[in-house]
């Protein structure tokens, strides 16, 4: 980093201190670099932009704390572009064959977002409409969508075990758009060590089959 950016560093006066893990600490290798690390005050740092020097010190754009036992909407001032918590929503592996009892977190391409938003979002991206590729589509941040009441998951002909899971619970809960993503639709996902999912976190044609249609069915909830 330049010798000029612009540090606030914990230990400082006036500086917030926070719990991290040990030295092999790294942020995940997405483009956002969202960690999320529960404190032994019971709330989250949640950091965004995060890079750890090589001494481990650790840099980031912007960070927060925030309340798992919350509403989960935006007045947490999560790190997404929505300001929902970054982890709220995520799937993680043991969901799949236990059941998915939540809404899921998704992020969408600009060419489905309006410059808009919808209750538990409190914000959209900064640069909706300057970006080179801007919001260009009909849904507001923070939007619900929802496999319809009419629809039985067996109708859909899912060849995974994920994608029924996630297809279940698409019609019990629904997806939340949280953030602004790349060319399709991905949903969050919380890696664990083992992984013993490992479609989750890799390309899979089958699971991306299923994914297509259950997207392809969705509708925007309203309420």
């Amino acid at each position: 980093m330049p010798p000029f950016y612009n540090q606030l560093m914990n230990g400082t006066s006036g500086a917030a201190t926070f719990h991290v893990p040990s030295s092999e600490f790294l942020p995940p290798a997405g483009a956002d670099g969202h960690v999320a690390i529960r404190q032994p005050s019971g709330g989250v740092l949640e950091i965004y932009g995060t890079i750890v020097l090589s001494d481990q010190t650790i840099v980031a754009l912007s960070y927060s704390v925030t309340d798992p036992a919350g509403l989960g909407d935006g007045w947490q001032r999560g790190q997404t572009a929505s300001m929902l918590p970054s982890y709220a929503g995520a799937i993680v592996d043991e969901e799949i064959g236990m059941g998915i009892r939540h809404a899921m977190s998704i992020t969408v391409p600009a060419k489905l977002l309006a410059p808009q938003i919808a209750y538990p979002a409190f914000a959209l991206d900064r640069d909706a409409m300057t970006n080179a590729v801007p919001y260009s589509g009909a849904l507001p941040m923070g939007s619900r969508l929802a496999l319809p009441a009419s629809i039985e998951v067996g109708d859909l002909r899912l060849v995974t075990d994920a994608g029924r899971a996630i297809a279940a619970a698409a019609k019990a809960y629904g997806f939340l758009i949280v953030d602004r993503g790349g060319e399709g639709i991905t949903i969050r996902v919380r890696p664990t060590s083992s992984r013993s999912e490992p479609e989750l976190y890799v390309y899979d044609a089958r699971l991306n089959s299923d994914l297509a249609t259950i997207f392809a069915h969705l509708a925007v909830v309203s309420f």
